[in-house]
Formats: structure tokens, C-alpha cells, sequence
């Protein structure tokens, strides 16, 4: 045979061969990498673990409320783990020690936790509170409604946003309260809020947020997302005093006098942030509060508290919700808080006056529906 022809065959075998191979890695490249979901590092929020270098030695140290929660882990379980099942939202709950100081309540899809291990202010709270049905629409204006709750100062943005929206589509004054146009807008969007206004007591330091950094699913497969910003602790802000002759006026309440001792402002932090299912169908913002003397004493606790939460079933859900082991607004009270029951939310349409240019009132984006 010729050479030549011989030779051509074995290019044409090497070159097809080359071809099968080349197309069948090119197949494999084309499938989707999978990459891993981050873990959700709950220390990493709290600085009191950075400054002691507590990330290193966390397993060194851990509590037997720490060990009961991650089962042991490889030790021998306890039949009845220390710590308590608090109902968080409609979906979901989270774990808290069962110690003196320690208690919670909830109130329709807000739930509060408090430790107090004396009389007087907490020194350290976690607020909780549901998606409105809002977060599939407008999920940003979800998130920055809840920062409204826990601080007003935390939304100036949206907030002065929002209001300019109402003075454009014509805002009802507010019966009896004698504000500016753009007073009003405001408070109208305040009192669609829990605390109406008041928020939590906790003021921001200007351009202290750390951002939101901590993202990841927890050892329960929640996702959350958590920042944190420095402040002052000190208690709710007050109404103006008009605003609450009307607020009491609509509730056929007399107003509640604003001689209320202050307490001294104190350095605390905010832990703020959010946790949902892995399919992000449901879920709760969170607010965590603690007293910086200099540190926050219940670190631990809050930290092992993220890393608890997960989705539970109704029945569980439905027992805790039906036994909180104090009414909601006796510790609301105790805690020199300001959050109205869920069945006493103001009707803002009866607070108002006859909008502007005969203009019907706007609902407030993000409130939820009850």
C-alpha cells in the first residue's frame, strides 16, 4: 500500500479521535459548577469573639447549653436539653436558656424576648417579627420597614422617601394633631409600624454599620443575614404631644403622660438582620439588643440563639403560641418598651383628616396585613 495513503488514515484516526474527545470534555463543561451555601458563622456578628480571640477557642469553651443544642456532639445526649423553644413568626422557632433572667412572649407575628437577671431595663432583648406578605413585592421596602421599627433613624432615607410619596398623592391630615404636610406623611408611616414611631430605644452611631457580612445558612439549614451597628440604648422616643392626644383620642384612651422617667442612655449594639427557609417562602426579621458594660454579658447566649433557629412544624409552633409564660404587653411594659398589640394597631384612616385635594389615602407600603 502506498506510504502516503497510510500515513493520511492515521491523521484522519488521530484527528477523529481527538474530535471525540474534545466534544466530550466540552459536555462536561457546560454542567453547571455546584457550589456550597456559606455556613452561617454566628459568632462572627458579636465582637466580644474577636476581641478575646473567642473564634479560636469558641470549642474550648462552649456551655453545656451550646453542647445540648448540637447534640453532644459525640457525647452522650441528655434527655432534657437546658434551654427553652421560643415561637418566632408563623414558620418558625429559636432556643434560649431557661435560666433566671430569661423570658419571652408573642403577640400575633411579633414576638419578644428579654433578659432581665434584676429589676428594671433588660440587658438584652431579641425582637422578632414576621415578613409581611410585602417581602415577594417589594422586599427592600420590607427590610427598611422593620429598621423603621427598631429605629427610625436607621431609615431616614426611605422614610423621607416614602413620605414625599404621600404629600404627592395628596396626605390627610391627622384630626387634632395640627402638623406640616410633611409631618404628617411621616407620622403616617410611623404608626403603620409596630412600635409606632417609637422604636426600640436604641439610636445609631453615625457610620458605625459593619454592613451586612454575615450571610449563610446556619447548623439548621435557616438562611439568615445579619449587620451590626453601635449605639446608645436609652429609652423609646416620645410621641409629640399632639400626635398622642389624637393617638389616645381614636383609642378612647386617655393619653399617657410624658413625664416618664428617661433612662439613662447606655453603649449597647444591634444585631439586625433576618432568617428564612432555604426556599425563601418564609421567614422573620430580627432586632438583638444587649448592653455593652463594657461587653455584652449574654454573648454566648445570642450567639447560640441565631445558630438555633429553624423552620418547625405547626403543631409544635401552635402549643408554644397558645403558652407564652407572660402576656405580651406585661413584659412590653416591664421592659419600658413601646409596641402596640396586634389588635390595637391604630386605623390610620380614622387618624386622619380629609386628604388633601379630596385624594383618597395611600396604604403604607409594607404593612402587614391582619
Amino acid at each position: 500500500m502506498n506510504p502516503s495513503i497510510v500515513s493520511s488514515r492515521r491523521l484522519l484516526a488521530v484527528l477523529s479521535l481527538g474530535a471525540v474527545l474534545m466534544s466530550g470534555c466540552q459536555s462536561r463543561t457546560r454542567e453547571p459548577r455546584r457550589l456550597a451555601f456559606p455556613a452561617f458563622q454566628a459568632e462572627a456578628s458579636f465582637p466580644e469573639y474577636q476581641s478575646e480571640g473567642g473564634l479560636a477557642r469558641k470549642g474550648e469553651t462552649a456551655s453545656q447549653f451550646k453542647r445540648d443544642l448540637n447534640g453532644g456532639r459525640g457525647q452522650e445526649a441528655p434527655s432534657e436539653p437546658e434551654g427553652q423553644n421560643v415561637p418566632l413568626g408563623s414558620a418558625m422557632t429559636g432556643r434560649i436558656p431557661s435560666g433566671e433572667g430569661w423570658t419571652w412572649s408573642i403577640d400575633g407575628g411579633a414576638t419578644l424576648i428579654t433578659y432581665a437577671p434584676g429589676f428594671g431595663r433588660p440587658g438584652a432583648l431579641i425582637y422578632a417579627e414576621s415578613f409581611s406578605p410585602e417581602i415577594h413585592g417589594h422586599p427592600a421596602a420590607e427590610h427598611l420597614r422593620f429598621q423603621m421599627t427598631v429605629d427610625p433613624g436607621l431609615a431616614k432615607g426611605y422614610l423621607g422617601f416614602t413620605s414625599a410619596g404621600r404629600l404627592l398623592a395628596g396626605a390627610p391630615g391627622l384630626a387634632g394633631a395640627h402638623l406640616s404636610p410633611g409631618e404628617t406623611a411621616r407620622w403616617l408611616q410611623l404608626l403603620s409600624t409596630r412600635t409606632l414611631g417609637h422604636g426600640l430605644g436604641f439610636r445609631a452611631t453615625p457610620r458605625t454599620f459593619s454592613g451586612w457580612r454575615w450571610v449563610g445558612r446556619n447548623p439548621q439549614g435557616v438562611t439568615l443575614r445579619t449587620g451590626r451597628h453601635l449605639g446608645v440604648w436609652a429609652a423609646p422616643r416620645p410621641l409629640p404631644p399632639a400626635l398622642a392626644e389624637a393617638l389616645a383620642g381614636l383609642r378612647g384612651a386617655p393619653a399617657q403622660p410624658a413625664s416618664r422617667p428617661a433612662a439613662t442612655g447606655v453603649s449597647a449594639y444591634l444585631i439586625l438582620g433576618s432568617a428564612t427557609d432555604r426556599d425563601e417562602e418564609t421567614g422573620v426579621h430580627l432586632a438583638l439588643l444587649c448592653v455593652r458594660e463594657p461587653r455584652c454579658l449574654v454573648y454566648q447566649e445570642l450567639s447560640q440563639f441565631l445558630a438555633s433557629i429553624q423552620v418547625a412544624e405547626g403543631g409544635l409552633l401552635e402549643r408554644l403560641r397558645s403558652a407564652p409564660p407572660i402576656p405580651f404587653q406585661n413584659l412590653v411594659q416591664d421592659s419600658g418598651l413601646e409596641i402596640a398589640p396586634s389588635a390595637e394597631m391604630p386605623d390610620v384612616s380614622k387618624l386622619a383628616g380629609a386628604p388633601a385635594g379630596n385624594a383618597a389615602p395611600q396604604p403604607v407600603q409594607g404593612q402587614e396585613t391582619r
